[in-house]
């Protein structure tokens, strides 16, 4: 009978993954860099938004042909795996990296994208191109 029937207190399904209004604080103030910590591009995600960064890292995981583009997480020892600051995707047309290998990443870094059905990033490295150490 036109109620409304959705819980204004539901939760929102896209907290899950982080993206909210509230930001925290980095903890370190912002430093340009040559190379950067996956710790440091969560961190800092809006003083780096849209520009090109370079870091290095092992690649824990790579899923291709998603959406047309290759994925792939890449892991430095950096971060906190409770607060899921310790890994980073990165797109990429075409790699042939894989798990394990030791590679140079440098990408566009893009904040908040929310591709839908739940696939919502705080920070994501989009146009990377790898070279393997």
């Amino acid at each position: 009978l036109g109620l409304n029937t959705q819980n204004p207190h539901a939760k929102d399904p896209h907290k899950s993954m982080g993206i909210s209004e509230e930001e925290e604080k980095p903890a370190k103030p912002f430093v340009k860099k040559e190379f950067y910590t996956i710790e440091e591009v969560h961190m800092w995600r809006k003083h780096l938004e849209n520009q090109i960064i370079t870091l290095e890292g092992t690649v824990s995981k790579v899923s291709h042909k998603i959406m047309k583009l290759d994925w792939v997480h890449l892991d430095d020892g950096t971060g906190n795996e409770k607060k899921r600051t310790n890994d980073l995707v990165f797109t990429a047309i075409s790699t042939t990296i894989k798990a394990g290998d030791k590679v140079i990443a440098k990408g566009k870094v893009v904040v908040n994208k929310d591709f839908g059905y739940g696939y919502c990033y705080k920070v994501l490295i989009q146009d990377t191109t790898f070279e393997v150490k």
